[in-house]
């Protein structure tokens, strides 16, 4: 949990000039948001003139602080300009996503630049370009620096996964909830997997579980394509059956085929409770969703 405070989107601009100008934001994590409110993670409360704000403690993802590109960046950056930046990112195999201030856009390249000298690890460097998008929750990526691809390999829970950052979703921070999920699982147990993207969920299970079978279903081309590439790569695409569409379309059909799980996992955020239905119709007596 960290200290945020809560602000309207529409003062969300005056609200976030204040605090680089006071260096009050608390470095190393990203900002929250919902409907209405954004969450800013701070390192005290304070106070803005005509602007209704409140303090409260939140859980926010982090990111990966990196003091030598921090401490590099002196080499171009005036220490106003220094002040403003946020020196941290996601690490994604060997891409790096950063998120760039405006005020140091002008300098996005250098910056990037100067992280591939002090990480090795680093081949790319990526910024987002605005949130997660549409209903395949794609985030467009915009080149900086280093090797000019998009695609990457990861390694989580002994598995290799491949995703192209941009076309497919994939939170490498669900790899504890992921591990978490295959300690509970029994020998035996029938799996679906909505949402399976590039395929993490059913890969793991496969490759880590003694279940009986395993149902994946993704609505995007892409995250389908990698999924099934992922399950060849891991050696148990013979373990898992998986399905490109809508899953309130699949899941009938699979119910009135007679299949049914004791395991079904729903990685969607906000959205879904839409699909509940349709995971309660195909989900076994005494089954866990």
């Amino acid at each position: 949990m960290v200290l945020c405070v809560k602000v309207k989107k529409q003062d969300a601009e005056k609200a976030r000039t204040h605090m680089i100008k006071r260096d009050i934001f608390a470095q190393g994590y990203r900002y929250g948001k919902d409907d209405d409110f954004l969450y800013f993670p701070v390192k005290e409360e304070f106070a803005i003139p005509k602007l209704a704000l409140e303090f409260l403690e939140r859980e926010l993802e982090e990111t990966e602080l990196q003091p030598a590109w921090r401490d590099a960046a002196r080499e171009i950056l005036t220490e106003k300009e220094h002040n403003l930046g946020r020196f941290g990112y996601d690490s994604l195999g060997t891409i790096a996503v950063v998120e760039i201030v405006e005020e140091l856009l002008p300098k996005e390249k250098e910056l990037a630049q100067l992280l591939l000298d002090t990480d090795k690890k680093i081949e790319t460097v990526l910024k987002k370009s605005g949130g997660h998008i549409g209903e395949f929750r794609t985030q467009e990526m915009i080149y900086l620096a280093g090797k000019e691809t998009k695609e990457t390999l990861l390694h989580e829970n002994g598995c290799r996964f491949k995703i192209n950052v941009e076309t497919v979703y994939f939170s490498i921070r669900l790899s504890t909830e992921r591990t978490r999920i295959m300690k509970l699982i029994v020998p035996g147990e029938n799996i679906l997997c909505m949402f399976s993207g590039a395929g993490p969920y059913p890969v793991v299970f496969a490759k880590k579980t003694d279940a009986k079978s395993l149902v994946a279903i993704e609505i995007n081309p892409e995250g389908h394509k990698y999924g099934e590439q992922n399950a060849k790569m891991n050696k148990v695409e013979q373990k898992i059956k998986f399905y490109c569409g809508d899953v309130n379309k699949i899941v009938p059909e699979l119910v009135k085929d007679g299949q049914k799980f004791d395991r079904i996992t729903m990685p969607l955020p906000h959205t879904g409770i839409e699909f509940l239905p349709a995971a309660l119709d195909a989900i076994t007596s005494g089954g866990t969703i």
